[in-house]
């Protein structure tokens, strides 16, 4: 896998490797993750360059499924250096609460990245904050190699009598909006737009409209290069 090739990915950038790492802790809670900043971008100041390269995901903690901490030991398990973070660890102006997530695994990591990674790793662990204050997160044994998983995406499955969970999956190749196929934006743009907001089945020729014409061609599988194109 190419760590410096960036996908795009549920509304943001990641490289595959992440995408199936955060796949593998997915299918440990049972349930999908929101993404609220990719790897491969600089635009949030207070993340401190952290982002700038690969490896690096913050998820939101405000959403519906397992509790904040589960989440973070489900990250841990497949990989990645967890934490919560709250805003009263940070300077003005703060981030809102999420979880930061770094890749033990990824070989372009920024250096500032790289650098919480060291810290975690350090004895005894730390956050991976300036402050170099102690990791409070949950303890688990760090991985000899990260855990994957791939998400097939077959034709078959793409049913159109049905409402839009039958389809989030296509959401995973096509980043169709950055707050999930599922969140409210998503909801009310589609209702504006296309006078569909998710209750009722979504149509052949909406689906159509919404997804490229190579998702009805083969069977996809979600982090594969081959499936999803590079983003400059």
């Amino acid at each position: 896998m190419n760590d410096e090739k960036a996908l795009p990915w549920r509304g943001r950038r990641a490289n595959a490797k992440t995408i199936l790492m955060l796949q593998a802790a997915e299918r440990i809670l049972g349930h999908r993750l929101v993404i609220t900043q990719g790897s491969f971008t600089s635009l949030v100041p207070q993340s401190a360059k952290t982002h700038d390269k690969g490896g690096v995901l913050d998820l939101s903690v405000h959403t519906p499924g397992s509790s904040t901490r589960k989440k973070v030991k489900a990250l841990r398990k497949v990989g990645f250096v967890a934490w919560h973070r709250t805003p009263d660890q940070f300077n003005d102006p703060k981030p809102p609460e999420h979880i930061h997530a770094v890749s033990l695994f990824d070989t372009n990591l920024s250096d500032d990245a790289a650098d919480q990674k060291a810290g975690f790793l350090a004895d005894p662990p730390r956050n991976g904050l300036a402050s170099g204050a102690l990791d409070d997160g949950p303890k688990v044994p760090v991985p000899d190699q990260p855990r994957l998983a791939k998400q097939v995406v077959r034709r078959a499955d793409i049913v159109f009598g049905a409402t839009n969970e039958s389809v989030a999956f296509l959401q995973d190749v096509v980043g169709l909006l950055p707050d999930g196929f599922f969140g409210p934006v998503t909801r009310n743009v589609m209702r504006n737009l296309h006078g569909w907001g998710g209750a009722e089945p979504m149509s052949k020729e909406l689906c159509k409209q919404l997804f490229r014409p190579s998702v009805f061609k083969r069977d996809l599988v979600v982090g594969d290069v081959a499936a999803l194109p590079s983003v400059a």
